[in-house]
């Protein structure tokens, strides 16, 4: 499954074929956006994520413009804990480099996410979003909400005493 708008093209990739594309990139996107930074050093768990992803559990869906990787949202897909008949996907992380039409590529890359979930047969999508003022780019509400997101819940966080936060 492939799409394409002008030169940009979205599509799911196998997160071991483009790993060393992606750390790239996830510096960027955590200079950027990170938020509890001395609580929570940059030290992705690709491990895990590979084993997740074998499971069918993880897609990596990415945007590339002339071949370059600049963009991807990744989601966890499992059983929801209340209804297990039922197909959650959870955003994990989703970035686009700052390009121009940077909030339409992430508009397109969702938007190719959601068809490709609902073909496998993922029932109910959930999207986080940082609410923190600072930064450009922080709060991608708006598109989420875009797209027939509503919000449904807060996630409340805090670094506890000792982690130098």
């Amino acid at each position: 499954m492939l799409a394409r708008t002008n030169s940009t093209a979205y599509q799911v990739e196998k997160l071991a074929d483009i790993l060393p594309e992606i750390k790239m990139l996830a510096v960027e996107h955590y200079d950027e956006f990170a938020s509890d930074r001395k609580a929570r050093p940059l030290n992705p768990d690709y491990d895990l994520r590979l084993k997740v992803e074998g499971l069918g559990k993880f897609v990596c869906v990415t945007a590339r413009r002339n071949c370059e990787l600049i963009g991807y949202v990744w989601w966890w897909i499992s059983s929801d804990l209340t209804s297990k008949d039922v197909l959650v996907a959870e955003t994990d992380v989703y970035f686009v480099r700052n390009v121009p039409n940077r909030g339409i590529i992430l508009l397109w890359l969702v938007r190719f996410s959601l068809r490709w979930l609902a073909a496998r047969r993922v029932r109910l999508v959930k999207a986080r979003s940082k609410v923190a003022a600072d930064g450009s780019g922080r709060d991608a509400g708006p598109i989420w909400q875009a797209l027939g997101f509503k919000p449904k819940d807060m996630v409340y966080s805090m670094p506890l005493e000792g982690s130098d936060a």
